[in-house]
């Protein structure tokens, strides 16, 4: 993976009040902090995601789908399939 193809998996995580950054790990799934999200964030909740920056920037709609608060971890669904290459989430040594 190339670093531009990194930085286009990244995206901004327009949470609760909160801002913070997720990537794509699949093409319907963000990886982001827990923090990220708010206090008030709960499975289902529906925030925003914004890749790219300025006005080309694409903001999609996601759905909190899984969290663990302690492992500060979250995982968003996007409402809609993103066509950006993910970070793979798997390494072969």
């Amino acid at each position: 993976m190339t670093e531009e193809e990194v930085k286009l998996a990244t995206c901004q995580v327009l949470g609760l009040g909160e801002i913070g950054t997720g990537w794509l790990v699949s093409a319907n799934h963000v990886l982001t902090a827990y923090h990220c999200l708010g206090d008030e964030a709960a499975e289902g909740t529906v925030i925003e995601v914004s890749f790219g920056v300025g006005p080309s920037a694409s903001k999609i709609s996601a759905i909190v789908d899984a969290f663990e608060e302690q492992l500060d971890v979250c995982l968003l669904r996007l409402a809609d399939a993103s066509e950006l290459t993910p970070i793979p989430v798997h390494a072969e040594v």
